[in-house]
């Protein structure tokens, strides 16, 4: 105390002894630097999500793109196989084909063998295109069932001659398709005893040409 008046241990322009006011600027600096460290971490969270929209939007338009050029692709591969089959050379074969009754195949003519060689050929290509899922199977068993049955079956003398010496996968994807078309022929059968409705995938079918 000096004449009667008590003196602060530590007088300051701002009446605060210099260690305090150095703790107390430091506290709003740090303040500070704590404010802006908030600041990016909030614009880091929206730069991330941002960018995982992003990503999730990009994703969504690729996968709807692949899914056009799929249905592209089927489109495009079942065309080819109407194309094929519904040429003139091809329904002929297959026509004549169909009507060989002769089971010893020495006594086919050369016309048969011929026409019998075309219609096997076209229905292996079509079976391949099915093994490789280029088109679900039942687009075409379901329309030329019929016919893929019938030409396999007066079909088989050949084809077993030809397998003797060229081996037992000649012709196999044909083979293959024949037996999905007969399987879904069975299907059908049975839901027809059963007296059971036409599904949506096995539609009624109009009459078949050869």
């Amino acid at each position: 105390m000096v004449d009667g008046k008590r003196q602060d241990s530590c007088p300051t322009n701002r009446g605060l002894c210099p260690a305090i006011a150095w703790v107390n600027h430091k506290s709003r600096g740090g303040g500070e630097r704590m404010g802006w460290e908030m600041g990016w971490d909030a614009m880091s969270a929206i730069a991330t999500a941002a960018a995982a929209f992003v990503f999730i939007v990009t994703a969504i338009i690729a996968v709807v793109q692949l899914r056009e050029m799929k249905r592209g692709t089927i489109a495009q591969a079942f065309s080819a196989i109407v194309s094929l089959l519904h040429s003139e050379k091809c329904r002929k074969a297959r026509k004549v084909l169909m009507n060989i009754e002769e089971k010893d195949f020495a006594k086919w003519t050369e016309d048969q063998v011929d026409d019998a060689e075309i219609a096997c050929s076209t229905y292996d290509i079509v079976g391949i295109l099915l093994r490789r899922k280029v088109i679900d199977h039942r687009m075409v068993t379901a329309e030329w069932g019929q016919s893929i049955v019938k030409c396999w079956e007066h079909a088989e003398p050949m084809i077993t001659r030809y397998r003797k010496g060229r081996g037992q996968d000649y012709w196999d994807d044909f083979e293959d398709l024949y037996n999905k078309a007969r399987d879904l022929k069975d299907q059908r059968g049975k839901r027809r005893e059963r007296n059971e409705p036409t599904s949506k995938d096995n539609p009624p079918r109009t009459p078949r040409r050869p």
